[in-house]
């Protein structure tokens, strides 16, 4: 069980730098997208 800690520890750093780096992907996506939307409604 000592030697299994080690590695769980590691997929779970690993899960949260995954979920942080989606989020940030997801929310620069969404910005940029919503930054065209408006850029083309003032066009409009």
């Amino acid at each position: 069980m000592r030697g299994n800690a080690p590695t769980r520890g590691f997929t779970f750093v690993g899960l949260v730098i995954m979920m942080v780096i989606g989020c940030t992907v997801y929310l620069k996506l969404w910005s940029v997208s919503s930054y065209i939307s408006l850029r083309d409604a003032e066009i409009m």
